[in-house]
């Protein structure tokens, strides 16, 4: 007999829930982003022992009729992708269809869901993979996810989780990570004990950086923009039919009959990267870079080259106007909050790797240069001026 066997579900499953559930927040970090791709405006989250005993996630998104609702927690199972073709547009936060199934394996899960075009909404249990209980229910528009006793047939794995405060810290962070990105919509994080943060929809990202730092923190920050066109160096190239379609299609048509000079039509084709945010001013330092908030089309990324031009920028304006007398190695930046819109054609619209792990915070880039560019032009020009120096023929070198 051979020694090779499939694995059973509920094992692969568990197995797979190590890669994306590493800690309460990373399950807080699933669940939250897929009340976002629901087009939620208002996001509950509530949890217990820092995410130990409970997290509680409940938004007024579209919602799921009850078919949907049992099928989201099968493997591989979204309603973000159908094809290879769709993975060179995602817009989404979430596609894999890896999460739900995962975190249902290694908790204990109570899902309550009404999609608009249902009279009654549905009410899903699922204990440790197996669902043991699916009924209807009146319910209000949206979604609720209840997860408790996360790990709690996996001893080994809830052993090596760090204190309910330290938990909590990163769930925390999480969550104002997501408010900053997204100030037009409303979001509460609730402990056993106390609010921990309240953050009604807003007009803008400053008023959503009041909300979040205060007055003082804002009184400290300059505001920044740049556009900046897409090159084609650096950027991953489309596909072999791709690129024979766009040689022979109706775009080389459209092209050849354009009267558009060729920079324009070259804009045009790649699209352009808009950077808009803001920069604490250089007198102001940090320990670390845990201060500096970037994200890219309403995704929180960590990217050293990005973060290095915006390091870069600051110690640049501190040799200029003489602050500091270290230079960049005796601290980092102060408060900084970038936004970029990554705007391109279809075929290079998704600028990190797909190959990257979404239960990881850190995102790998395949073309990182064209943020990392206009964030450390524009951010020394404006740190340069607001240091007391000319800013003008200052704009920092190309990196």
């Amino acid at each position: 007999m051979g020694k090779i066997h499939v694995l059973p579900e509920r094992v692969a499953n568990q197995i797979a829930a190590g890669e994306v559930v590493e800690r309460p927040a990373s399950v807080v970090k699933e669940l939250l982003e897929n009340a976002l791709d629901a087009g939620s405006t208002r996001i509950r989250i509530q949890v217990e022992a820092g995410g130990k005993k409970l997290i509680q996630i409940t938004d007024n998104g579209c919602g799921m009729v009850r078919d949907d609702a049992m099928l989201a927690f099968e493997r591989h199972a979204t309603s973000k992708i159908k094809d290879t073709d769709d993975l060179l547009s995602i817009s989404t936060l979430g596609f894999r269809g890896e999460a739900l199934p995962s975190i249902a394996s290694v908790a204990r899960l109570h899902l309550e869901t009404r999609a608009e075009e249902e009279a009654a909404g549905t009410v899903l249990e699922i204990n440790g993979g197996k669902i043991i209980r699916v009924e209807e229910a009146g319910l209000p528009l949206g979604t609720s996810i209840t997860i408790r006793d996360l790990f709690f047939n996996t001893p080994a794995r809830k052993k090596f989780l760090r204190s309910e405060s330290t938990e909590l810290s990163h769930i925390a962070s999480l969550v104002t990570h997501y408010a900053l990105a997204h100030p037009e919509k409303h979001f509460e994080l609730h402990s056993a004990t106390n609010a921990l943060l309240v953050a009604p929809p807003v007009t803008g990202h400053r008023e959503r950086v009041y909300q979040v730092f205060g007055r003082e923190t804002l009184d400290q920050l300059i505001p920044l923009a740049a556009v900046q066109p897409l090159e084609r160096i650096g950027l991953p190239q489309p596909p072999p039919w791709r690129r024979a379609a766009d040689t022979c299609g109706a775009g080389a048509l459209a092209r050849e009959a354009s009267s558009s000079p060729p920079a324009e039509s070259h804009a045009a084709d790649f699209g352009e990267v808009r950077l808009h945010g803001f920069v604490s001013k250089p007198e102001i330092q940090k320990l670390n870079r845990n201060s500096i908030f970037i994200f890219v089309n309403g995704r929180l990324i960590r990217d050293r080259l990005i973060q290095h031009g915006i390091t870069e920028a600051y110690r640049d304006s501190r040799f200029r106007a003489g602050v500091g007398t270290g230079g960049a190695d005796e601290g980092t930046a102060g408060t900084s909050v970038f936004d970029g819109d990554w705007r391109a054609t279809q075929r290079e619209s998704r600028p990190y790797s797909n190959s990257h792990h979404p239960g990881r915070a850190k995102r790998r880039w395949s073309a990182p240069r064209p943020v990392a560019r206009p964030a450390r032009a524009s951010g020394g020009r404006r740190i340069h001026a607001a240091s007391g120096g000319n800013s003008r023929g200052h704009g920092a070198p190309r990196i």
